[in-house]
């Protein structure tokens, strides 16, 4: 009798196994995660998160009444192009910058990332997110950029490249994300400006200046 219900015991599991990472798998009923992302599944009003992070590495999922989204954990490159901004004489220009950022915060991210529609194929909105993170850009960049003048920003981008990314340092952890680098890719003129299209023309002219009196210099 005790062997029988041993028996009966193995096979019980060995159905339930079958039943949930064979079917469960084969109809997505049964979801593993991949390493680099996570999960949120909303059923009954009740959001869970899954991850290996969080050591949630698979979930069941029922068709209609189960919404999912998903966060990337890898380092994510966002950029954000073309941000309006002044210097302190209030010379406007704009700038491109890329930022690399990686998600900390799972709990918090699922708050303020999910932005795929829960209904159609999970997703992640990268143009979204980038008009989000402009107006953060656009932000410290008025507070980092008053304080200097066209050439000087121009001449020394690695110096406003790190105060940009002080001020942001502090802003993004709001968002359960944090900054990996931040890159300035580009300064360029605003629509019927030509500050740094003068700009260059003078640094320009000023190399050529310095290379012909070096030539001049060592044909002597």
């Amino acid at each position: 009798m005790i062997y029988l219900i041993g028996g009966a015991s193995v096979v019980a599991l060995v159905i339930l196994f079958a039943l949930r990472h064979i079917l469960g798998g084969m109809f997505g009923l049964y979801r593993i995660i991949p390493p680099n992302e996570a999960h949120i599944r909303i059923l009954a009003n009740k959001k869970d998160i899954f991850s290996h992070r969080a050591g949630r590495s698979a979930y069941w999922y029922i068709p209609f009444i189960t919404k999912l989204n998903r966060l990337p954990l890898c380092n994510l490159t966002i950029p954000v192009d073309n941000i309006k901004l002044n210097d302190k004489n209030m010379a406007k220009f704009v700038c491109d910058i890329v930022c690399f950022v990686n998600i900390k915060d799972l709990e918090l991210a699922s708050e303020r990332l999910l932005l795929s529609d829960a209904e159609r194929e999970m997703g992640f909105d990268f143009v979204k997110l980038s008009e989000d993170f402009r107006s953060i850009m656009e932000s410290v960049g008025r507070t980092v950029v008053t304080k200097q003048g066209i050439l000087d920003i121009y001449m020394n981008r690695q110096a406003l490249t790190v105060a940009i990314t002080h001020e942001i340092e502090g802003v993004f952890p709001k968002w359960g994300i944090e900054l990996v680098n931040l890159e300035l890719k580009h300064i360029k003129d605003t629509e019927g400006s030509t500050i740094i299209q003068d700009i260059e023309k003078k640094v320009a002219a000023e190399i050529k200046r310095d290379a012909e009196i070096k030539i001049a210099e060592t044909t002597r």
